[in-house]
This record gives structure tokens, sequence and C-alpha cells, in this order.
């Protein structure tokens, strides 16, 4: 990544924000363009070395980027979105786009296309939704037919394109500079792009739920039992990782998501100190019996933190009351490295195996459709003669 990346401005407003799906170390396609688009902007504007765009990283486990990313979205004049399957899946660039059409609501700007410029990224598949700008995205490039096939990354990587792709890049680079100069948007506050899920329970293809003990807020955005690391948020990691694998996720505490258990993959994030009293001990044992066997839990340990062996032993309690049920012990997560290594790593990680081991399960065992209410009966032609269909079985006939 060159010099030009801007991670964090608050000096002066920025052109342009790159809003794409963030993967662990970075892309250096993604890199590379923005790099090409900050260039080329800086010509347009006539400006010489001037931080002009915002790429910004995955969060690492010790620096919580929202400041940043709040930041940059109140400032930009161009919102960037690089649209692609893994685009869709991930909640993570749905939160910022979100964050920034917001912004646009609360300024009473009504022609979001000024200030909205989308890219075909990666070709969508047949399947994926279309995001309500994609015929915008696809205009961008109507003079270089790659483009809507294969999309700018093709048209970065591949030299025979390249002047197709300076070309697109370019007009890029105009529009926001134009947008910028005639349709100047003041900074001002945008909204935490964590604060509202992108998949709802009810889309979501993975279910993180969190039991941790009750506070003010709810478990999901106040829960963080790394004592060293009061900024690592276990579910949102686990967010990410089920995302990486290709599932469109919800995280939500266990209360919320209960009744998505029997039609989805479900991790659940489990604080031992839940368990702390007898009460909360059968409590824990009762919401963690007679799961579907796609429903996977986890509990985690700050085995280094001040209550660490407490929370070991009240584990063990866990397992003891369901053993003592007949169900298998929990799995147990006892390192906050463990969850760094689940973003470096997604394929070898416990909790991207634990993830997988949930969608198999799933896959195998789980309703793939809901049964009706009436189920309809099977119409055949079986009796030839009958002027009518007549009701048949489940037979092959």
């Amino acid at each position: 990544m060159s010099g030009d990346t801007v991670l964090h401005q608050e000096s002066a407003p920025l052109y342009f924000f790159l809003n794409y799906a963030h993967t662990h170390g970075g892309d250096p396609y993604v890199n590379g363009f923005f790099d090409d688009l900050t260039q080329a902007v800086r010509d347009a504007a006539g400006l010489a070395a001037e931080p002009v765009g915002y790429l910004g990283q995955a969060p690492d486990l010790e620096t919580d980027r929202h400041g940043a990313h709040r930041a940059a979205l109140g400032s930009a004049q161009v919102l960037v979105p690089l649209y692609s399957p893994l685009y869709l899946k991930m909640s993570q660039p749905q939160q910022e786009r979100d964050a920034y059409l917001k912004r646009l609501t609360t300024a009473g700007v009504s022609a979001v296309d000024r200030h909205v410029m989308p890219v075909i990224w990666v070709p969508l598949t047949s399947w994926d939704r279309r995001p309500d700008d994609f015929a915008a995205a696809l205009e961008l490039g109507a003079d270089a037919p790659i483009y809507p096939k294969d999309g700018m990354r093709a048209l970065y990587m591949l030299a025979p394109y390249r002047t197709s792709y300076q070309r697109v890049l370019h007009r890029l680079a105009q529009r926001i500079v134009d947008s910028a100069k005639w349709h100047h948007l003041p900074p001002s506050p945008a909204p935490n792009p964590g604060e509202s899920p992108a998949t709802t329970a009810d889309d979501a293809q993975f279910i993180i739920a969190v039991l941790a003990p009750e506070q003010e807020e709810p478990a999901i955005r106040s829960w963080r039992p790394f004592t060293g690391h009061p900024q690592v948020r276990p579910a949102d990691y686990a967010v990410g990782v089920a995302e990486r694998l290709g599932s469109a996720t919800f995280a939500g505490d266990y209360a919320m998501t209960r009744d998505r258990f029997e039609h989805c993959p479900t991790l659940i994030l489990i604080d031992p100190r839940c368990a702390a009293t007898p009460e909360g001990a059968r409590q824990l044992t009762a919401a963690l019996q007679n799961l579907p066997t796609w429903v996977t839990p986890l509990v985690v340990i700050d085995r280094a933190g001040p209550d660490g062996e407490q929370s070991a032993l009240l584990a063990d309690r866990i397992d003891n009351g369901l053993t003592a049920l007949g169900a298998p012990p929990v799995e147990r997560v006892t390192e906050v490295e463990e969850f760094q290594t689940s973003l470096s790593s997604t394929s070898a990680s416990h909790l991207a195996q634990l993830i997988s081991q949930a969608r198999r399960r799933y896959l195998k065992y789980g309703r793939v459709f809901p049964p009706a209410e009436n189920p309809a009966e099977r119409l055949t032609l079986r009796n030839p003669g009958s002027s009518t269909l007549q009701t048949g079985t489940d037979s092959d006939e």
C-alpha cells in the first residue's frame, strides 16, 4: 500500500470515501485502485499531494477504528461503493453505506446520485440482490464492454484493458471533483456504521447469539470479556469470520435470536459468569438444553484476566450441568489471540471451524423448507379417465 493511503483525516474535507468489503491484511487490487483514484482526483482538482480519499482497513484488535470511519464518513463529498458478491454478504460495507446515506438525509440532500457513485468491482452473480443504484454502477463503464461482465477489478488487473481502465477511472474522478465543486456537502456527523445491522435476523444465513450477564446496554454491544483488550467485542469477530465464509450474518442477544435457531445455523457465545449463581446456572443450562444439532455453544474465557480462574470453574459447572442431562460439553476459547487468529487465518481458525461445522450440520439435518400449517396435497393424473386431478401420495407414482 502506498503512502497516499489515508486512514484518518479531520483537518479538511475529503473528496471520496472508498466503501468496499474489507478482508484481513487488505486487498492489493483495492489498494492499487485507491492509489490510482487518489492521483486521478488530484489531477482533476489541480492538487499536489493533499489527502483526498479514505481507505479504511479491517479493525485491529487493539484499535477501534469507528472514530476514523465516522470522521471520514462525515467529511467525504462522495461515497464510492465497490460492489461485489462479498460486499453484499458483509455487514461492514453496507453499514458504512447506510451511515453515509443517513448523513445525506439529515443534510437534506435529495440528489443522492451526486454523492454516491458506485462501481462494479467484481460482477454480481445472477442470484445476488441488486443494490438500488446498480444501474448507475453499470452506466459508469458503459463504453467498456468488459466492465459489466468482468468488473473494474479485471480492468485494473489485465494489461490489454488498461486504456478502458484509465477512461473509466478518470470519468469517476472527474465526477467526484465536479460533485465537490458544484454540490459541496458541508462536513456533518455521520452515524456510527455499526449502530444498525445490515442483515436482519429473518434474512440471515447464520446467527451469532450472545449470552452474557445483564448490563445496561444489550450484551451484543457491551460485552467485552477480555480485560486487557477492552476494544475487543467477540461477536464482531465472529460475524466477520462467518461473513468471510460466505454467510450473511446477524448478531444479537440470545433472547432476540432464539426463535431463529430452528431455521439457521448458529454460534452461541457464552460468558460463563452467567452461571455465577445457582439460579443463573440453572437458567443457562435450560437455555442450552435441547438445541438443534446445528447450534454450537462456545464459552469465552479471559484466562489471563482477574476472573480467569473463576470463569474456568464456572465453565466446568456448565459442562457438568449439561453432562447430567446427556448433552455434550461446550467448546471453549480462553485467549483473545484465538479471535485474532480467526481473522488472520480464517480457514484454519478454531472459530471458523466451529462456524463451518454448524453450517454443515444445518445443511445435513436442517429443514430445507419449513412445513406449512396446511400442507398442500400433491396432485397427480393417476386416473386418466377422470375429469379432475386426484391427490397422490409421496410414492414415485
